[in-house]
This record gives structure tokens, C-alpha cells and sequence, in this order.
């Protein structure tokens, strides 16, 4: 049977306490892994709105959804649809976010809405997907080679199992030579050579985050261009 809990909280007020652990890496590793994939949709920047209207979650971890543009005037209910699947809490950071924990695989839609007095304000969604972590990952190309004038490519991996809701984190390991974003787009910066790993949040035997590299090589030459897929924001650091 399907439950709902929700939170009524006034702006403004302090909350019960969380915090998100993330466990310390040492290397190339990245500095942290959070299990999350996220997506906004664009708003008009004064108006009410979320930073995420999907996410998907790992079991046992957590997402920080968020409410903009509220008035000190104005209380802000969250529900989950389904708390067998997602559980909400409160945060002690600000009266306007609240943590999702996923709690077992499934689906559950939370609802915000925001009211002052007794006025409902403005209702907004946010549709969660839990899931299960990654247990391997593996890179489709083990090497590419890419223009230093403009090349860039997407690179592809395979995570196992299949269903997991996890991305992995990529890492340059020079960003002078190619730039890699979240999403595995990597844009040639430099000539040269450098390594794109892709880690996941688990470790192997010997205590090491479970990885896999691709070699990048940046040459002057003229290539064909990679094939991309799909498009993304870029910026100047992994």
C-alpha cells in the first residue's frame, strides 16, 4: 500500500538537522559521488520553482530539493506520494528545501505547494525514480583522437546492471589538454595527450573506487568530426 507523508513548514522557521556524508578520495579521484541525476526545467526567474522536476536517486542516498522564490509570508508543504519509496525531511539549512531519501526501487511523484493563509500560492512537481547503484563500468573506446580545433566527441559507457539509476563521474586528467563535462562530453583544448576515467561509487577489493580510462589524444590535425550525442552546457573545469 502506497503512503504519503508530507512537511508543512512556515519560511523562515528552523528545521530538524541533516547532513550529506561523502567519503574522501585520494588520486584522480573525484571529490565526491553523488549518486544523483537531476533536471530542472527552465523558468522565468522570479517565478516559484524547483531545481529539480525529475531526479533519480540511488537507494539509501539523498537529493536536496529545493524552492525558489518564496515571500516570508508564504508556508511551503512537501508530500511524498509514496514514502515506502521516498521519504521527505525537513532541512535545519533552509525552510525552503527539503531531503528526499530513496528507501527502495519505484517510483514516487512529490508535490509542493505553497500557500499563504490558507491560499494555495502555487503547486509544483518533482518526479522521482529510485534505483539500484552500478556495480561495474566500462568505457565503449578504449582511445580517440580529436582536433585540437574545435574537436570534440561524447564518450559512452556500459554500466552494469542494466536498470541501475547511477551515472558515472568523469575526470581529465589534464583539463589544460581536453575538457570532460558530467555528462561524458569531452572538448579537446590542447595538443597533447591526457586520460578520461570514469569512476562509479564503489570500491574494489584493494579499497579502490571501480573505474575505467580512455585515452584522449589532442593532435593539430584536421579529423572528421565525433559524433556527439545529444548536447550540454560546457565549461572550463571537470
Amino acid at each position: 500500500m502506497k503512503k504519503s507523508v508530507f512537511f508543512h513548514v512556515k519560511t523562515g522557521a528552523v528545521l530538524c538537522a541533516f547532513l550529506f556524508a561523502v567519503s574522501p578520495v585520494t588520486g584522480n579521484s573525484p571529490a565526491s559521488f553523488s549518486g544523483i541525476v537531476a533536471e530542472a526545467k527552465e523558468t522565468d526567474s522570479s517565478a516559484i520553482s524547483l531545481n529539480a522536476n525529475t531526479a533519480k536517486i540511488i537507494i539509501d542516498d539523498s537529493y536536496t530539493l529545493r524552492v525558489y522564490n518564496t515571500k516570508e509570508d508564504q508556508t511551503i508543504i512537501c508530500k511524498s506520494g509514496d514514502s515506502d519509496v521516498v521519504t521527505v525531511k525537513a532541512s535545519d539549512k533552509s525552510s525552503s528545501a527539503f531531503i528526499l531519501k530513496g528507501k527502495k526501487c519505484g517510483k514516487a511523484e512529490i508535490t509542493i505547494r505553497v500557500k499563504k493563509g490558507l491560499t494555495t500560492v502555487d503547486t509544483l512537481k518533482c518526479n522521482v525514480t529510485v534505483g539500484l547503484p552500478a556495480i561495474s563500468v566500462s568505457f565503449t573506446r578504449a582511445k580517440l583522437k580529436l582536433s585540437a580545433n574545435g574537436g570534440r566527441t561524447s564518450l559512452k559507457t556500459i554500466l552494469k546492471p542494466s536498470d541501475t539509476v547511477e551515472e558515472p563521474t568523469y575526470v581529465s586528467s589534464d583539463t589544460d589538454i581536453a575538457y570532460v563535462s558530467k555528462k561524458g562530453t569531452v572538448i579537446a583544448k590542447a595538443v597533447g595527450e591526457c586520460t578520461i576515467t570514469a569512476f562509479i561509487n564503489k570500491k574494489d577489493d584493494n579499497g579502490e573506487y571501480i573505474c575505467d580510462s580512455c585515452k584522449i589524444i589532442v593532435t593539430e590535425e584536421e579529423l572528421p568530426p565525433e559524433p556527439i550525442e545529444g548536447s550540454e552546457e560546457t565549461g572550463e573545469t571537470a
